[in-house]
């Protein structure tokens, strides 16, 4: 999924500042620890990513699934999708995955996917 770098709503203080328009931004900090799995768990919402590393141009983020997102694809990059706790199935329309803990899966551009 594409993210910009201006994100609102709850967000870990290790990631974030405030900006003088009241919104947060994200802050890269080198030197700090994430716990992918923590900030997960404290997302109120499904379905709703937060950014928690940037390598190079891309962006690495958790989100609580569960149920259907709905097919897509992306145009210009790959999605990867590795699992935290739990299971998760991404169907493709040639091929469906089932993902157990621990376990990853990188879906190819344009390749319509769902989640």
């Amino acid at each position: 999924m594409a993210a910009g770098r201006h994100l609102t709503g709850a967000a870990d203080a290790a990631c974030f500042e405030s900006r003088a328009d009241g919104g947060r931004a994200w802050r890269y900090q080198m030197h700090r620890t994430v716990s992918p799995g923590r900030i997960a768990a404290s997302l109120p919402d499904h379905w709703s990513p937060r950014v928690v590393a940037e390598v190079d141009d891309a962006y690495v983020k958790v989100a609580r699934v569960h149920g259907i997102f709905g097919w897509h694809s992306h145009a210009d990059e790959d999605e990867l999708f590795l699992v935290l706790k739990g299971r998760l199935r991404i169907e493709m329309e040639d091929a469906a995955i089932e993902l157990a803990e621990g376990e990853l899966f990188v879906v190819p551009k344009g390749v319509r996917h769902n989640p």
